[in-house]
C-alpha cells in the first residue's frame, strides 16, 4: 500500500487502518493459519503519527519499521551534481539548512531548480510563506497540529525557546517528522523551514 497518508483525510480512515491492524493481529495470533500468507507493506509520510490517535487501532506501531533518513550536506551536494549543479556550494549549504535534508523537501526544491529554472534566492525568500513553494506542505502540518491542543501548545512553546514538552508529546512530534533530538531535553525543529513557519503561526 503506497502513499497511504492520502487516506488520512477520508471519513473512513480509522476503520481502514483498524482493519489493517486486525490483519496483522490475526497473523500474529495464528502464525500457522491462512493469515501467515499475508505480508502487508505500508508506505506513508511521517505525519501518520499526528493522525492516528488510538495506538491500538494503528498499523503504524507494529511490525518492522524502515525509516528513511534525512540527506546530509554531502548527499545534497551529490544530488546537486546529478541534477546539473543548479546550486553553488554556498547555496547547497544554505539549502541544507533550510530543509534539513528532508527527502520530500529536497526533491521539491530540485524540481523547482531544474524543471522550473528557479534560482535558489527566488525559492528561499518565500519558502516559508503560505503561497510559497512549500506552502501546501506547511499548511498541512499546521492543520494537523490544530487537531491536538497538547501538541500544538508544545510546538508553540518550542518556537518561543521553551522546551516544555512531555515525553509522549515529544515522541509523537519526533515520529511525525517535526522535531529531532535524542530526548525532550534537546528537542529542536527538524529544519529551518519548520522553525520559521511555525514560529510565525503559533507564537
Amino acid at each position: 500500500l503506497d502513499e497511504v497518508d492520502r487516506m488520512f483525510v477520508t471519513e473512513y480512515a480509522s476503520e481502514a487502518f483498524g482493519l489493517f491492524r486486525s490483519w496483522h493481529n490475526k497473523r500474529a495470533l495464528d502464525p500457522d493459519g491462512p493469515w501467515s500468507h499475508l505480508t502487508l507493506v505500508i508506505a506513508y509520510a511521517t505525519e501518520a503519527h499526528l493522525f492516528i490517535t488510538d495506538v491500538n487501532q494503528s498499523p503504524f506501531n507494529v511490525g518492522t519499521r524502515l525509516e528513511l533518513a534525512d540527506f546530509d550536506v554531502a548527499q545534497i551536494a551529490d544530488l546537486n551534481r546529478r541534477h546539473g549543479a543548479p546550486l553553488s556550494a554556498t547555496e547547497v549549504a544554505a539549502f541544507a539548512r533550510l530543509v534539513g535534508g528532508h527527502p520530500y523537501l529536497v526533491q521539491r526544491g530540485f524540481q523547482a531548480f531544474v524543471q522550473g529554472g528557479v534560482p535558489y534566492a527566488t525559492l528561499e525568500a518565500p519558502a516559508g510563506d503560505d503561497d510559497g513553494p512549500y506552502g501546501d506542505h506547511l499548511r498541512r502540518i499546521l492543520f494537523l497540529l490544530a487537531q491536538n491542543d497538547e501538541r500544538r501548545a508544545a510546538v508553540a512553546a518550542l518556537t518561543r525557546g521553551s522546551v516544555d514538552v512531555d515525553a509522549e508529546t515529544f515522541y509523537h512530534l519526533r515520529t511525525a517528522g517535526l522535531l529531532t533530538g535524542a530526548s525532550m531535553r534537546d528537542a529542536q525543529f527538524r529544519n529551518g523551514l519548520y522553525a520559521d513557519y511555525l514560529g510565525r503561526h503559533l507564537r
